[in-house]
């Protein structure tokens, strides 16, 4: 971006220095990570594994539970694809791509209501549910003094 004069070489030097620094904290803390008990770095490998697992899992659960053939590992690689494109999308929070992608991988296996549903539930499901819940412990736990 300096090179073609978008940027000036103050936020150049500025934006390097930065970028620089995140990655050498990133290298330290991940080095910090590899120096712990082993046992608890195979633990916390293990148990993300399971979480994404999981996590990739409810679009096969809802199209099994609306009564479809499923592919698990189908189902599995095309919400990790989704994943992986959601990553690199130009809009906060991938909000839209996301959704956007789910429904063109799916439409070859679901109809089109049923894609709706399935789309809405598993964003329900997966992102939302789970905001909701931040938020409300949230709450609590900035009231939790007022109340004390």
């Amino acid at each position: 971006m300096r090179r073609l004069h978008l940027i000036s070489e103050r936020r150049h030097d500025r934006w390097q220095f930065r970028c620089r620094r995140e990655m050498l904290r990133f290298s330290f803390s991940f080095n910090d990570y590899l120096k712990g008990r082993p046992r608890y770095v195979l633990l916390s490998i293990l148990f993300t594994a399971v979480f994404l697992l999981s996590l990739f899992s409810f679009p096969a659960l809802l199209i099994h539970a609306l009564g479809y053939q499923v592919d698990y590992l189908l189902t599995v690689g095309l919400l990790v694809v989704t994943t992986f494109i959601m990553y690199f999308s130009p809009t906060p929070g991938a909000s839209g791509i996301s959704e956007g992608v789910f429904g063109s991988f799916f439409r070859g296996i679901l109809s089109g209501n049923h894609l709706v549903l399935v789309t809405v539930a598993w964003r329900l499901l997966t992102i939302y549910l789970g905001m909701i819940i931040g938020l409300i412990v949230l709450q609590r736990e900035l009231t939790k003094d007022k109340r004390t």
